[in-house]
């Protein structure tokens, strides 16, 4: 279908929340950008079943079954030096075979020029380098000259094209560079070849082994899994090869456990990382999300479990901008104090939520230190004083917002 009708198609089937395990295995060879599911009720495992590389089957495996061999006499004529007529019948033959039998069909006559195919006794080896993207149903793969000529062509021109899949648009129109040919291999677009966006929250019945399937998806670029309660984190793993990964979201996923943070701790692109409401988190997941050297927000709100030293062993997060840790109550003026002087906190840190951490006037007077904050959450803090605060304020002059909600000593 043209790509504005299944634009129009998918945008409709969202907008209803009407999306579901037949709709996704329907648009598998769909062309879509971003996949949103919250909302959608019922949202199981087997409904990404459709992403799952398992489900499709490499490219060499279809060779195998759709290309017959050469007569053995074709084969054998290869370097013998006789009269040509001999073997004219064999070589027309061979050729008429190869074209009703090979998928090379679907775009032969552009792909294969006449002057290079009446050059050479059979067609240039295929070698497979897509061989991930190629899908096991046969229908779709024979379906028609037209589809796998737009197929070949909208994958040719995606921004997100790799470098095997440009080579393999670049067939020159005489044949004068066999290589060019053995780099080309039949593939068909999939739907897991340009989602940047995956929105899964409230998906409470999805689990890490729905999860697993999703490792094919290499151009995300924003995961949401909020509110996704049986997830533990294993399953986070799928993503391990999600170098564009930016931002991922799993707040309130009550299951999350130090070992599933540990499982995308080494996302080179991640800026962003929310785990608020994620009540088994510990010490152990902060010292893991200290190696995402390139955050610039994160928020642990919420996370009961998690103490001064977690804090303290964030000090290699020097780009971090927004920061929440409102709600954990194990923080104290120590956690406070560590973080006000680590590196890049005076300089870069802007946002800063506390509401609810068991902090005193002796923790707030280090607030003082960073000077570039524009907002700040003290709500609930009931053991901080108005003196205390109004010094500190003095030392904060880019603060725009400040919340001191219930905080009865606040004047």
């Amino acid at each position: 279908m043209p790509q504005d009708l299944v634009d129009s198609i998918f945008k409709s089937l969202v907008d209803h929340s009407a999306l579901n395990a037949t709709t996704l295995r329907a648009l598998k060879n769909c062309e879509i950008e971003q996949l949103s599911l919250a909302g959608c009720r019922g949202v199981r495992d087997e409904w990404l079943t459709p992403f799952s590389s398992s489900s499709r089957t490499s490219t060499t495996q279809i060779f195998q079954n759709y290309s017959p061999p050469p007569p053995p006499l074709c084969r054998a004529s290869f370097d013998q030096e006789e009269d040509s007529s001999d073997f004219m019948d064999c070589d027309i033959q061979m050729e008429e075979d190869w074209e009703q039998h090979s998928p090379s069909t679907l775009c032969a006559n552009k792909m294969f020029p006449p002057s290079y195919r009446k050059a050479q006794l059979t067609p240039p080896p295929l070698i497979p380098k897509l061989a991930d993207t190629a899908i096991h149903d046969e229908e779709s793969l024979f379906s028609s000259s037209s589809s796998g000529c737009t197929s070949f062509l909208s994958a040719e021109s995606s921004p997100s094209s790799t470098p095997n899949e440009e080579s393999a648009g670049s067939l020159g129109a005489d044949g004068d560079d066999a290589r060019d040919y053995s780099s080309f291999c039949l593939f068909t677009t999939n739907i897991t070849t340009n989602i940047s966006l995956l929105d899964l929250r409230g998906s409470p019945q999805l689990t890490d082994q729905g999860l697993l399937q999703l490792g094919s998806l290499h151009s995300l670029e924003i995961v949401k899994l909020d509110n996704c309660h049986s997830i533990t984190g294993s399953g986070l793993a799928a993503f391990s090869l999600s170098n564009k990964l930016h931002t991922l979201s799993l707040a309130h996923c009550r299951r999350l456990t130090d070992e599933g943070v540990e499982t995308i701790a080494h996302l080179p692109s991640l800026t962003a990382l929310s785990i608020g409401g994620c009540r088994c988190i510990t010490d152990r997941a902060l010292f893991a999300i200290a190696n995402m050297v390139q955050l610039r927000k994160l928020d642990i709100s919420q996370c009961d479990l998690v103490t001064d030293t977690g804090i303290e062993g964030l000090y290699k997060l020097e780009w971090i901008e927004e920061l929440s840790i409102g709600w954990c109550r194990l923080i104290s003026d120590q956690g406070l104090r560590a973080l006000c002087y680590q590196p890049g906190r005076k300089e870069r840190l802007n946002v800063l939520h506390l509401a609810r951490c068991c902090i005193t006037n002796e923790g707030v007077m280090h607030l003082g230190n960073l000077s570039s904050l524009t907002e700040l959450d003290l709500n609930g803090c009931s053991k901080i004083r108005s003196s205390a605060l109004g010094s500190v304020l003095q030392k904060l002059p880019r603060l725009k917002v400040l919340d001191v909600s219930y905080c009865p000593d606040i004047l």
